[in-house]
């Protein structure tokens, strides 16, 4: 985490949670990545992804919308990237938290072998939390 101001955020403890201060209005925008796998000679075409942030403890959602993430390489023309947006309040207890879930992968065939992407390499593909106090 970095950027201005970031000592009063501070990640859970399996790092799947944003633990946010009291009293404090955010807008939080996830850019998320996404990159197919490839075993041997067989390669998987990267497919899509849906993803939504969730508010919990003292923290209320005013607004929240669904995020689409498709790659290049999809052979559906289904719209691009929408990125997942939350506008949350937090209370005075401290206890705010928010959580990005994503929908990914399958068990279908064509539709496995997608995860997503936790650092940005010149070989991979980079997933970001833009988070600015309102």
């Amino acid at each position: 985490m970095s950027g201005i101001n970031t000592n009063h955020l501070s990640f859970n403890s399996q790092k799947d949670r944003i633990n946010l201060p009291p009293n404090k209005t955010f807008k939080i925008t996830g850019y998320i990545g996404i990159k197919g796998s490839t075993t041997g000679n067989s390669n998987t075409t990267p497919g899509y992804i849906t993803s939504l942030f969730s508010a919990g403890g003292d923290a209320d959602a005013i607004v929240t919308t669904q995020g689409y993430t498709e790659s290049s390489t999809e052979s559906f023309d289904d719209g691009g990237v929408t990125p997942p947006i939350i506008i949350v309040t937090t209370g005075d207890a401290g206890t705010g938290y928010v959580e990005l879930k994503v929908r990914y992968g399958g068990s279908n065939a064509g539709d496995a072998g997608y995860y997503v992407s936790g650092a940005a390499t010149r070989t991979s593909v980079g997933t970001y939390i833009l988070l600015e106090e309102v």
